[in-house]
């Protein structure tokens, strides 16, 4: 075989395994370009998902914020409501009738009334009120409940309407503003509990 013949031959063999060597190398790079794109796109559908739960819980959050700030706005007005129709029923009360004012107060002397030898502080402003005949009457049915009456009226100068019941083995609070103070810290602790309650989805 002439040496031209050997050469072309070696070359050709040269340029076989080339292409070879090239068509490999292509078909790794192409592999590799689209593992890396599959890894690029899982790596992109991670990323979205996450920014999307994130917004999703700010938007959340800022939903429970508002929500709180709206019923916190609304106890508010609540309260002031409460302070103004209280105020109003303290003066109302210093205006009710006199026989369902004594019919009152005579319901929660008897409920309060234990032994028959208590204190009574009652108010300036009831002593007109809670007259002779008052007392006459609360006495007869202490009697008549077996209780032996022997009650020390008191003027108490700081009670501003409604009295106060002391004994040795009662001490009970009747003040008209301690009366209405409870319903109102009553209706009051009812309204705070929308706070706690659990919001609308």
């Amino acid at each position: 075989m002439a040496v031209e013949k050997i050469v072309e031959k070696i070359i050709q063999d040269a340029k076989n395994k080339a292409d070879v060597i090239l068509k490999e190398a292509d078909l790794s790079v192409n592999e590799i370009l689209l593992e890396s794109s599959k890894n690029a796109q899982v790596k992109k559908l991670e990323i979205l998902s996450k920014r999307k739960e994130e917004a999703e819980s700010k938007k959340r959050m800022e939903l429970i914020r508002m929500q709180m700030r709206l019923k916190q706005e609304l106890l508010d007005l609540k309260r002031d409501l409460l302070d103004s129709v209280f105020e109003d029923a303290k003066e109302e009360f210093k205006n009710i009738k006199k026989d369902k004012h004594r019919e009152f107060y005579r319901s929660l002397l008897l409920r309060s009334i234990v032994s028959g030898s208590e204190d009574i502080c009652i108010s300036v402003f009831d002593k007109q009120k809670m007259d002779e005949d008052f007392w006459k009457d609360i006495e007869q049915e202490l009697i008549r409940k077996g209780i032996h009456p022997e009650l020390n009226i008191i003027i108490d100068n700081s009670i501003d309407m409604g009295f106060i019941v002391k004994g040795k083995k009662v001490f009970t609070d009747c003040r008209i503003s301690s009366i209405i103070s409870s319903i109102k810290e009553k209706i009051e602790t009812e309204s705070a509990s929308v706070l706690f309650e659990p919001f609308e989805k």
